[in-house]
């Protein structure tokens, strides 16, 4: 279904990777559970693809979208799962080759020397829908 580029396939260029996007519609009933699930699998994209060319992303580009990700866990917390086991099922299935792999290195080399602090859960539990950028 997938190549084996950085990439993959994104058939609806919504990107989110078809394997993962199945991936998550088979893994969770709730839609709103999917549409942030989905929504942190956009990110992981962006990573990706932020990572691809060999200098890797800017540090305050690389930062943002792991922010986004962050965010994306409090909100997956907020609707009762574990959003860091979550993140992890999609970050393994995400990274599944070592073109894929090696852009994610690069991707978070860059947050190297980088402080993160994500929101309090009172400040993102209520931009969830509008975080997610699913409609």
């Amino acid at each position: 279904m997938n190549d084996t580029t950085v990439q993959g396939t994104d058939a609806d260029d919504d990107g989110i990777r078809d394997d993962i996007e199945t991936l998550i519609a088979d893994t969770y009933a709730d839609e709103t559970v999917r549409r942030y699930a989905r929504g942190y699998a956009r990110g992981m994209q962006a990573a990706l693809l932020s990572g691809e060319d060999e200098q890797g992303p800017p540090s305050d580009l690389a930062l943002e979208i792991s922010n986004g990700m962050g965010a994306m866990i409090v909100c997956l917390n907020g609707q009762g799962l574990d959003g860091q086991a979550a993140g992890r099922l999609l970050f393994f299935e995400t990274m599944n080759n070592e073109l894929r792999l090696a852009a994610y290195s690069r991707f978070d080399s860059a947050l190297d020397g980088t402080v993160s602090r994500v929101p309090a859960a009172q400040d993102i539990l209520p931009n969830c829908d509008q975080l997610a950028g699913d409609s």
